[in-house]
């Protein structure tokens, strides 16, 4: 089982409703939603998650750097990075210490 769709599972089983572009969900896009779209939106009461799958590949160079930004000019949402390994993690906390982020959730 790929990690998206792992998540998506875990999520789902916790009661939480999930959005993704790449799912076979139902679901759509929260309203208002602009910019980027993160691999998977989850919603709990008002809990609001925009989860990002990264890499050590995806982590270079100036693309995720905007794409966080862009995710997190939706309000209410907490950017939740998800990466597989602790290279990778350390990797994305220096990203997010470089375009500013004061906190940020990798798991």
């Amino acid at each position: 089982m790929a990690l998206r769709e792992f998540l998506v599972s875990q999520y789902q089983k916790q009661g939480w409703t999930v959005i993704s572009d790449s799912s076979e969900s139902n679901a759509v896009r929260p309203k208002g939603w602009t910019g980027s779209f993160p691999d998977l939106v989850a919603v709990k009461g008002s809990q609001k998650l925009a989860i990002s799958i990264e890499t050590p590949e995806s982590l270079t160079g100036d693309a995720v750097k905007k794409k966080w930004k862009s995710i997190l000019g939706n309000a209410g949402y907490s950017l939740l990075i998800v990466v597989r390994d602790k290279k990778t993690s350390e990797l994305a906390t220096q990203t997010a210490k470089k375009i500013g982020m004061d906190y940020v959730t990798i798991t």
